[in-house]
Order: structure tokens, then sequence, then C-alpha cells
């Protein structure tokens, strides 16, 4: 009949007498899942997944005596599909995000994305194609029509492996049923079809949420944040907060109900702030989490030089001494440098320990005089600083030499 569609149909046995209103009939599916149920009428319409065949039974059941009465069973089987073994693919998942429907009567939709694994013995020109159909309730009633896609991404060897409905009829608050068929085609196979019902919202992904903002106040860090782009309003969400702390590596998670939170920190420490969110069961059984926002850096590095960096100056030698690490840096600094001093020579020198001046050769020796320059700057420092190493302060045309 359709995608995942079975129409069961059978007659009453001849030989009952008509017009019997107390019969009733016991109906079982055997494969692919067992389910039993009881129907009052000659058919039956289910919807099961059917790339494995079908078995399913009936019998009579007359009520109305001090125990019902129960015919014999009486079977029929559906055979698999005809196709390869190996060929049909595998690991076949799907999910949907609410998307802008961009008219005022319905501002929101539904995409829907499927992807799978290409089936092990599949050969190299095998086209898949997917389709699916819309359940409205359980039992199962289609929607109008099958849809196809149309737009894929491929694998290595060209090969479909993934499906893409920018927008679709799915209800993005609905309790629908998906049915999705990967059906396939190649000159050296046949090709086994695979398809598989799915509860849509079961696979609903949320969107992240919104216009995420972060501020630190004294030792307190405010996080808010607006609900993601959906049909649900605001009380309809659970979400997840994660906070990093860079200074100790530490990850705090949080799970809250409301679109805002506050946590003690440490005033002295960078953090990243991300947030996701997910339909709360109070307004539909739960789906997918979103995707975490993008991060939000706040605070400042502990390492962080605010003031400047003072550089010694020999007003005779035009000698001047640095850290190592910022010659490194590449900070605007070591341009202007130059500009302080005309004189020449480079004197040798040895390593030093943290925070010493490196003595040089004579006559740079004994207590002469050092002029410091504070020169300011702004830059993340090391976690460590080794050693000062000499730079020679050269002429305007020339840059700054670093000699060990």
């Amino acid at each position: 009949m359709g995608i995942a569609q079975v129409l069961l149909r059978w007659d009453p046995n001849p030989e009952q007498a008509p017009g019997l209103t107390n019969l009733e009939y016991h109906v079982k599916i055997n494969a692919p899942w067992p389910d039993d149920y009881e129907t009052g009428t000659t058919q039956s319409t289910f919807a099961v997944p059917l790339h494995q065949g079908l078995s399913a039974s009936v019998q009579t059941i007359l009520q109305g005596g001090p125990l019902p009465l129960a015919s014999s069973w009486v079977s029929a089987e559906l055979p698999a599909p005809p196709g390869s073994p190996g060929t049909s693919v595998t690991n076949l998942t799907c999910i949907t995000n609410t998307v802008a429907g961009h008219t005022h009567r319905r501002p929101y939709q539904v995409s829907l994305r499927c992807s799978w694994r290409a089936g092990a013995a599949a050969p190299g020109d095998t086209r898949y194609s997917l389709y699916y159909r819309r359940l409205t309730r359980v039992p199962c009633r289609y929607g109008p029509w099958t849809e196809e896609c149309r737009e894929y991404s491929t694998d290595e060897t060209r090969r479909n492996t993934a499906c893409w409905f920018p927008k679709t009829s799915i209800s993005s608050k609905g309790h629908d049923w998906l049915a999705v068929r990967v059906n396939g085609s190649s000159r050296r196979a046949a090709i086994r079809p695979l398809d598989r019902l799915f509860a849509v919202q079961a696979i609903a992904r949320a969107n992240p949420p919104a216009n995420v903002t972060a501020q630190i106040q004294g030792t307190h860090l405010s996080i808010q944040w607006d609900k993601p782009f959906s049909a649900f309003p605001h009380h309809c969400f659970d979400y997840e907060v994660k906070i990093y702390n860079t200074k100790k590596d530490y990850l705090q998670m949080e799970r809250i109900s409301s679109n805002a939170f506050l946590s003690v920190v440490d005033a002295v420490a960078e953090y990243s702030v991300q947030v996701r969110a997910a339909v709360s069961a109070a307004c539909r059984a739960s789906g997918l989490w979103s995707p975490w926002s993008r991060p939000v850096h706040v605070g400042e590095s502990p390492a962080f030089l605010s003031g400047g960096l003072a550089l010694g100056v020999h007003p005779e030698l035009g000698d001047a001494w640095v850290p190592e690490w910022f010659c490194n840096s590449g900070h605007p600094v070591f341009h202007i440098l130059p500009l302080l001093s005309q004189k020449g020579g480079f004197p040798e020198a040895s390593q030093g320990q943290v925070g010493d001046l490196v003595p040089g050769p004579e006559p740079f020796s004994g207590l002469l005089p050092v002029l410091w320059v504070f020169l300011p700057l702004e830059f993340s420092l090391p976690t460590s600083i080794r050693i000062f190493k000499p730079f020679k302060l050269m002429g305007e045309s020339q840059a700054v030499q670093r000699r060990s």
C-alpha cells in the first residue's frame, strides 16, 4: 500500500451463523516485531518496516458465553523484498529542525535530514534514493502524499549517503510518525530496500538558544539568553549551561528551566560560556538537545599585563634588557625601540635569572646609572618567564636584533 504500510484482510468463516454481533478478531503480528490487538472488522491497516518481510496470524473470538470461544489461527506471510544481501543501507538516522516559514500563516516549518551508510556489498555504481511519508496517528493513517528527496550528499565513491529536505509538511509541534524508505539501483546487483519508522518528537532537534550574553560583576557571573527559534513557548524548554574556567581548567555544567543563570566565580579568571536547549517533557516527549551555542568569553586572564613593560636602558651604551619571551611576541614596541638610541655595539652577555639584568662587559660594570623606560602594552603573558637577554638599541633604519 505504501512505505512501511500493510493492509491485512480476511474473510469470516462461511460456516458461522450470519449476523453474529459478538464476534471479534484477534490479530497477532509475528514478525518483524511481535504485536497483537483485537478488532471488530475484517481488515486492519498498520505501519511496520517491511524490508525483512512480515508474518501475521488471525483468529475469531466469540464473546458472550462464560468463556470466550476462539477459533484456530490462520496465518499469512509477506516475503522480504528482492535484493542481494548486504546491499541495503545501514545506520539510517533522521533529524528534524524548525526553520522559518516566511509566511504569516505559517511562521514555522520543519526541515528533515537523513543519513546512512552504503551497504557493504553495494557496488560502486549504486544509486540510493530516499522517500518519506507522514503518519498522523497510531494505528497509522498516512498523509496525502509521499515525498522524494531531491538534495543528496555523496561519499568518496559518489554514492548518495545523506538527504536534505529544506522544508516539509511535518508539524513542528505534532506527534506524528515518519515512514522512511531508502531504495537503490545498480547495473551490477539488485539493491535491497530498507525502511524505518521514526517518532517525530524523538528525532526533533531544538535550535540553539539565541543572544547568549555573559557578564562578570565582582564575583558573580550572570548569563542570559533568548529561547530558541521554535513554535513552542518559553516555558517549554530545558537548558544546559556549560562554564569553562580557563585558569583552573575546570568545567561546570548546570541544567535549568529558565533563561538566566547566576554563578559565583573567581574574579580574576577567564571563562567560556555556552548554552544548549531541548523541549521539555512538560510540553512534548523529550527530543534531541540542540547544538551548543557559540562560546562567549568573559573575564580577565590571570596572566594579563595591563600596565606596561619596563626596559632597562643604559644611557651610555644604549643597551636595553627585555624578557626573551617578549622578543617573540611581535609587539609593536619593537618597531619604535630603534628611535631611543643611536649608539652601536652589542655587549656579550650570559643568561640571568628571572628579574635580573644581564651584566655586560666593560665598561658596563659596577653601579652605572640605568634609565628605565615604561612602555604601555596590552597582551597576555606566558605562564612562566625564564630569562632575560640583552638587546641592542640600533639606529632608526635598523631592526632590533637578538644575540644569545
